[in-house]
C-alpha cells in the first residue's frame, strides 16, 4: 500500500510508530464490516484513518464493491 501523506511532526511520528501498518488495518477494517469491533480495535482504526488516505480510499471502495458482490 502507499505510504500515508502525513505531516511529520514529533507527535505524528510517535503515534505512527505505535499504530499497526496498513496491511493490519485492512484486516481490522474488513472485520468491522462483518461484526462490531472491540473498543481498542475501533480506536486504533479511527486514529489510523485520521491520517491515512489510502486506507480511507480502501473503505470507500469496499463499501461500493461489497453490496455488488453480495447480490
Amino acid at each position: 500500500m502507499k505510504e500515508a501523506k502525513v505531516k511529520h511532526t514529533k507527535f505524528n511520528l510517535l503515534v505512527w510508530r505505535r499504530l499497526p501498518e496498513c496491511k493490519e488495518m485492512v484486516k481490522i477494517i474488513t472485520a468491522s464490516m462483518d461484526a462490531k469491533l472491540s473498543w481498542p480495535e475501533w480506536v486504533l482504526m479511527k486514529i489510523h484513518l485520521l491520517s491515512c488516505h489510502p486506507c480511507v480510499n480502501f473503505i470507500k471502495q469496499h463499501r461500493v464493491i461489497r453490496p455488488v458482490l453480495q447480490r
